[in-house]
C-alpha cells in the first residue's frame, strides 16, 4: 500500500517480485511532501491520510477504506479478500460491493459511461492502450487500474463480487476518495 497523494493510495498484491510496476496514470498527481500516520493494533494497522483512511485486518489482510470523518466507502469480503491463480497469472479481488452501489466504468473516451449493476464487463482499453480503466462509485471513490492490465470486473452478487487482473503478476490499482 503506497501512500500517493492526501485522497489516493496505490494498492499493490504480488506472490514475488511484481517486476516492473506500471506508470501512474495521467489522472494521479503524486503530491511531493505527503504527510501520513500508521497506527498499529493487535487486530488491524491503520493508515490516515488527508482525506483518507485505510485499515488492513490483520487476520485476513482484508482492506477497508473510509473518508477522512470515518464514513466507509469500500471494502474488500472479509473472508476472502484476493486469490491468484499461478498458472494463468490471474489475480481476483473481492469486493462487498452492496447490490444498490451505483458503479460505473468509463469508456473509451470520457463522456461514455457504462452502468455496472449485476453484470460482467471488461473495463480495459487493451492490453497496449496507456489509458486506465476506471470504475466509479457513486459513494464517492474511484479504482484506477494501469493501461495495459486486463481488468474484469463482476458486480453479480453470486460470482464475487470481484475485480479479476489477467495476464498480470500482480494486483495493481489505486483507490481515490472524491469526498
Amino acid at each position: 500500500i503506497v501512500p500517493t497523494a492526501d485522497e489516493t493510495v496505490r494498492i499493490l498484491f504480488s506472490k514475488e517480485s511484481a517486476g516492473q510496476i506500471k506508470a501512474l496514470p495521467e489522472e494521479i498527481t503524486p503530491k511531493k511532501d505527503l504527510r501520513w500516520n500508521l497506527r498499529e493494533s493487535r487486530d488491524n494497522i491503520q493508515i490516515t491520510l488527508d482525506k483518507l483512511i485505510v485499515i488492513i485486518t490483520r487476520k485476513t489482510g482484508a482492506l477497508e477504506f473510509f473518508t477522512k470523518s470515518g464514513v466507509p466507502l469500500l471494502s474488500e469480503s472479509p473472508t476472502l479478500p484476493r486469490q491468484y491463480h499461478g498458472m494463468k497469472d490471474t489475480w481476483w479481488e473481492y469486493f462487498a460491493w452492496s447490490k444498490k452501489e451505483n458503479l460505473s466504468t468509463r469508456g473509451a473516451t470520457d463522456d461514455v459511461w457504462t452502468d455496472l449493476t449485476q453484470c460482467a464487463k471488461y473495463i480495459s482499453h487493451g492490453k497496449d492502450s496507456p489509458r486506465p480503466a476506471l470504475l466509479m462509485s457513486a459513494k464517492g471513490y474511484q479504482l484506477l487500474i494501469p493501461g495495459g492490465i486486463r481488468t474484469l470486473v463482476c458486480t453479480i452478487s453470486a460470482h464475487g463480487p470481484y475485480l479479476c487482473f489477467e495476464d498480470t503478476g500482480c494486483i495493481d490499482y489505486f483507490f481515490r476518495a472524491l469526498r
